[in-house]
């Protein structure tokens, strides 16, 4: 009789522990994608140095209106980028969590400027994925074919693009220019 209750005992235990293991929560959702948005540096003319920091602006609110599109993304505001102030890329796995990092910047080719953007590992620093932006302050091709390239560097289905991302810009060459401009005196001042 007592070797009986004993079993039964050990059998409802057991049962309890299974019936526990499968209704405990899931584990913590984990984002696939998570980005920082690096300053962008100036390798073009001395007198694109606003202009620079404008485009790290426009690429940051691109690519965080694009993660609303991903469905496991987030990208480090750009504010806390620039407070950080870290001394090396290598840094920012550490200081944000991020698993992907943007680097690059406005570089002279030959036959005009572009935007030229690595998407590296956060952990290794291998670069995983480049995009060349030319930069004509004469046309909109900047404006119209950022976005896309944006999308392009951090993997998403073009398709799932929203367009509106291209509206970041104005609609001119010059305009475009200005505006980075603009938004690169802003950042300087509001961070410095």
């Amino acid at each position: 009789w007592g070797r009986a209750l004993l079993v039964t005992g050990l059998l409802a235990v057991v049962v309890a522990g299974l019936l526990w293991w499968r209704s405990r929560p899931p584990d913590l959702y984990t984002t696939e994608l998570r980005l920082a948005v690096m300053p962008l540096e100036n390798k073009a003319h001395f007198d694109r140095a606003l202009v620079t920091e404008g485009m790290t602006d426009v690429v940051y609110h691109v690519l965080e209106r694009a993660s609303r599109e991903h469905d496991s993304m987030w990208v480090v505001p750009n504010r806390l980028v620039k407070y950080a102030d870290l001394g090396e890329v290598a840094q920012a796995r550490g200081a944000f969590g991020v698993n992907r990092i943007v680097t690059g910047g406005l570089q002279r080719f030959e036959g005009g400027e572009a935007l030229l953007l690595f998407l590296r590992d956060a952990e290794t620093l291998e670069q995983l994925e480049t995009v060349r932006v030319p930069f004509d302050p004469a046309t909109r091709a900047f404006r119209d074919s950022l976005p896309g390239a944006l999308v392009e560097l951090i993997g998403l289905d073009p398709s799932r693009a929203p367009g509106q991302l291209r509206y970041y810009l104005p609609g001119g060459g010059a305009a475009t220019t200005s505006y980075l401009a603009g938004l690169g005196a802003l950042r300087i001042q509001n961070y410095a």
